[in-house]
Parts: C-alpha cells; structure tokens; sequence
C-alpha cells in the first residue's frame, strides 16, 4: 500500500518552485546537500525529542499511519528535503492534491520546504538568510546549495 501512495507523490520540484517564486534547481539542490537523494533509514521516534514526538504523533494521527513508519536521519529530519516534524507540522503543504500532508511523500516534502523558504525569504528579506535559518544555521549550507545549483 505504501508503494502507491509513493508513486502517486511524484510530481516535479520545478513546478513547485514556480508556484512559491523560488530559483529554478533550488528544491534538488537543496535536496542534495540536505540528503544526497536519501531520506534516512532510522526509525524517528526513536531519535527525537519529546517535542519532536508531539509533532510526529500529529502527522501520524493525520495520515492514520503507525508511528514506527516513520523513518529519517539520526536527527530525525524526514523525506527528500530532510524536514523535522515540527517544522514539517507548522508549514505543511499538499503538494500533490490529494489532501494529505506526508513528509515522506516527496511532493508534499518538497511543497513544504518551498512554502518554508519562501515564508523565510519574506521575514529575513534574502535567500541568504532563509537558507541558513532552514538549515538550522549548519554552516556554509547557503554557498553549497548555491554550488550545487551553478554544477547543475
């Protein structure tokens, strides 16, 4: 069952970067640095915190989907675009239409990172600055999003 849900999330990373006005590349690129493609293989709720859980308890009440399915990076960061539960939970977007919000559906991951970046670029004014607030302040995240973008 989850292999047609997943089929069913494909939908392209540059439509939804034109629908929230972001650089074309920006979403892969970013997905690259963020995961290298991967989305992680630990079980989140066992590498969170307890607010992190809250947050993962509500995504997996809305999906109606056990808690365990969830699975990320050793920070608990989940889908292509490596978002906590928190942060997926606050900013949540549908990105394919069938109104879920997933964070392992790669089209509602990358809909809610673009909706996210773009909600950063209006407070903080650059894509600079947005991406190193995405990024949790990770350093040099924005010049190697922006390397990746320019090798693309």
């Amino acid at each position: 069952m989850k292999t047609v849900i997943l089929a069913f999330c494909l939908i392209s990373p540059e439509a939804i970067e034109l629908q929230y006005g972001l650089p074309s590349g920006l979403l892969r690129s970013m997905q690259y640095v963020e995961s290298r493609g991967g989305t992680g293989e630990h079980r989140v709720i066992d590498v969170v915190n307890d607010t992190q859980k809250k947050y993962l308890r509500k995504i997996s009440q809305h999906l109606k989907q056990p808690i365990s399915l969830f699975t990320g990076s050793s920070a608990g960061a989940m889908g292509v675009m490596q978002i906590i539960p928190s942060t997926f939970w606050v900013y949540k977007q549908d990105g394919n239409g069938d109104g879920h919000y997933d964070p392992l559906c790669d089209a509602d991951s990358y809909a809610t990172a673009a909706y996210y970046v773009a909600r950063l670029i209006a407070v903080h004014g650059s894509l600079e600055k947005a991406l190193n607030k995405y990024s949790g302040g990770a350093s040099g995240y924005y010049e190697k999003v922006m390397a990746q973008m320019a090798f693309k």
